[in-house]
């Protein structure tokens, strides 16, 4: 329940990875995929995937959320089928024990987000993953924070069928 939102007393630190993370070094990076650029359409579900990369580990976490400005949950999670991520308390979409292994110093999760009904507005998508050492402690662990806002798609669409009219005189 830590990802820097507002909903989360923005702090991503908690019990598990502590209040002294390691320093990181510069080559972690992280990459949330999927999210609509055009805005997001009410009702629907989008595939998304959260990638983590350092040359130096294999071992890796995140926790996700999709909040209002207020801290407010917006959408509904979807694990659809995965082990390696689950949702906690309809909030948060986190890895499991069995998603923390990563190989070559990559990992990914994949999962689905079901944006709000029409009118909500603004979607800011909260994240923290964990570069972690293996060493089963928390010091030396590296947390990256950051935040993706995705509008919502507002814009009205209508198909119009038209017939081809011919006048003759």
């Amino acid at each position: 329940s830590r990802t820097g939102s507002p909903g989360d007393g923005m702090t991503c630190m908690d019990q598990c990875h502590g209040a002294n993370p390691g320093t990181p070094s510069g080559n972690e990076t992280t990459e949330l995929a999927g999210l609509p650029i055009g805005g997001y359409v009410p009702g629907q579900t989008y595939n998304l995937t959260l990638n983590a990369t350092q040359s130096s580990n294999n071992t890796f976490g995140f926790e996700i959320s999709p909040q209002d400005w207020g801290g407010n949950m917006q959408g509904s999670w979807i694990t659809g089928g995965s082990n390696l991520v689950q949702i906690i308390n309809t909030k948060w979409m986190t890895h499991t024990y069995a998603g923390n292994s990563g190989s070559s110093g990559e990992h990914s999760w994949n999962f689905q987000w079901e944006a709000p009904t029409a009118g909500t507005g603004d979607v800011n998508f909260y994240y923290t993953v964990i570069f972690a050492d293996g060493m089963n402690a928390h010091l030396g662990d590296i947390m990256l924070q950051d935040s993706v806002m995705v509008m919502e798609n507002t814009s009205v669409g209508i198909a119009e069928e038209t017939d081809d009219l011919l006048v003759t005189v």
